[in-house]
């Protein structure tokens, strides 16, 4: 099922945490960086669970808006307690369990890489639509 989804505030908020999360797929290096960041503070304790659910929600949402933007892309609301997802040209992609698997496996650059490889398993096609939009 299909519907309309709207994350744009939580990966707005997210974004307000660095100048350079400006919804670009050029962006999803610094979202990288942040992540593997978190990845530190977890390792180390300093990030409480309410965070974390915060920072995994946010950068998820980040991602997928960026995808989104980039692809034309369409979120996926299943409507039980799976989390939504997207559908792009490329196939579905799952982006809060592409965030926790970066998190949890220390994936540094998985997303920028998302980005730069299509055909991947977390990838799209991002420039044929940049360069028209």
């Amino acid at each position: 099922m299909q519907n309309e989804l709207n994350l744009f505030p939580l990966a707005e908020s997210l974004a307000q945490l660095d100048p350079t999360l400006d919804f670009t797929v050029a962006s999803l290096v610094t979202l990288d960086c942040l992540l593997n960041c978190l990845r530190q503070g977890l390792i180390e304790n300093q990030v409480s669970p309410d965070q974390m659910h915060w920072l995994i929600a946010g950068a998820g949402a980040y991602f997928a808006e960026v995808v989104r933007r980039a692809t034309g892309a369409q979120w996926v609301n299943p409507g039980d307690q799976t989390e939504p997802w997207l559908t792009t040209p490329s196939g579905p992609l799952f982006p809060f369990q592409l965030v926790r698997r970066s998190i949890r496996d220390g994936l540094p650059g998985a997303l920028a890489l998302a980005a730069a490889e299509p055909g991947s398993q977390f990838s799209f096609d991002a420039d044929a639509k940049e360069e028209s939009g």
